[in-house]
């Protein structure tokens, strides 16, 4: 076997390898985390019936079966792109993960829109002033930010907005979507907006999209 396609062999195994490893992780941490999902499941029930309940929901998520079954049913899913039932939603992960889809493309194009011109305008500037103080503080300023969580920046930045009156959770405000019939057409809610020319929705949804 000639030694690039060793190599390529090699490394593909190695991720696979990688790949079930992190997979069998990621569900031995789940279920042998504390809690039982299958009382979730059940209901949370109480009274006389709670354990027929939880172990009728155990059966019906395969939590019944040994753990070695239980992992090899995982990675079975995993690998064949079922994703299994959402516990919080009682409905299949793909259909909750597809509802929400547009929503975060639509995030993400945004903002590639708003960071890719300010990033190459804050780059020009800094290496227009090289050795600096504006050229230190952009340096900091990036560095600080590409360090900070994500998700405790958001939360910072919602707990700012919070004096002003203004909530940006959500992704349009209900009373304004009902008070002015807006629908969702294609699920990007900027272009829905634009559609059917409902500019108070438009500049709603543009409002809830600049902060995140």
């Amino acid at each position: 076997m000639p030694l690039s396609l060793n190599y390529l062999v090699k490394r593909l195994l190695w991720s696979i390898s990688v790949l079930v490893g992190v997979v069998v992780f990621s569900y031995l941490v789940i279920i042998l985390s504390p809690g039982d999902p299958a009382v979730k499941w059940a209901g949370n029930p109480r009274g006389p019936g709670a354990a027929k309940a939880v172990e009728e929901a155990r059966r019906e998520l395969g939590l019944n079966l040994p753990l070695y079954l239980q992992v090899l049913n995982f990675l079975r899913m995993v690998f064949t792109g079922d994703l299994g039932l959402s516990i919080a939603y009682r409905q299949p992960v793909f259909a909750v993960l597809s509802r929400n889809l547009t929503a975060t493309l639509e995030l993400l194009a945004f903002a590639y829109l708003i960071g890719a011109p300010l990033g190459s305008l804050l780059g020009v500037l800094a290496a227009l002033r090289r050795g600096a103080r504006l050229d230190g503080f952009l340096q900091t300023l990036g560095l600080a930010l590409a360090s900070t969580p994500t998700f405790w920046l958001g939360m910072a930045i919602f707990a700012a907005l919070l004096p002003s009156g203004f909530a940006p959770y959500g992704r349009v405000s209900t009373g304004l979507a009902l008070a002015t019939g807006f629908q969702a057409i294609t699920g990007f809610y900027l272009v829905d907006a634009l559609l059917q020319l409902n500019l108070p929705v438009f500049l709603d949804v543009l409002a809830r999209l600049i902060p995140p």
